[in-house]
């Protein structure tokens, strides 16, 4: 029998799997088959944020692969990136989506053992307030100088010939 727990936080997910099989013979395989036996392992899926907009850069850092193996990065059956964990079961990867929607995005990856952690995406207005104001205030100063001009040129006496 095979437990999995995993436990989930904003923006870690850590998956435990053991194996508490008591079995002390098998039948050989005729089918040519391998079978593979689940190891008891720590893993962890981090990633760098917790929150993006569509365009940001999300890097995604992992722990508890087989030492070399193939990472597989995904988000709702799309390939948002690829890694190969290091000596100790490390990675680092980019996660680059090809299309992006709001909400929130489950990110797996997959290695010898199931790495999940998610990010929410959101979507924000592409215009400024900044770039109005300065117009605003910028048309203020120019009336304001063209006032203090016909103050100061009433005050100009006439000159004499």
């Amino acid at each position: 029998m095979t437990t999995t727990t995993t436990t989930t936080t904003a923006v870690t997910t850590t998956t435990t799997t053991t194996d508490s099989s008591s079995s002390s013979s098998s039948a050989p395989s005729s089918s040519g088959t391998s079978t593979t036996k689940a190891i008891d392992a720590d893993g962890a899926l981090t990633l760098d944020k917790d929150n993006i907009q569509p365009g940001d850069q999300l890097n995604a850092s992992g722990t508890g692969c087989a030492p070399g193996s193939d990472v597989k990065l995904t988000s709702k059956d799309e390939k948002v990136g690829t890694a190969k964990a290091d000596g100790t079961g490390k990675f680092n990867s980019p996660v680059e989506f090809a299309t992006i929607e709001p909400g929130r995005h489950v990110i797996e990856a997959q290695c010898d053992i199931l790495l999940v952690g998610s990010v929410d995406v959101s979507l924000t207005s592409g215009t400024s307030g900044t770039s109005s104001t300065l117009v605003v205030l910028v048309f203020f100063i120019l009336i304001g100088a063209t006032m203090l001009r016909r103050q100061f040129s009433a005050l100009r006496l006439p000159a004499k010939n």
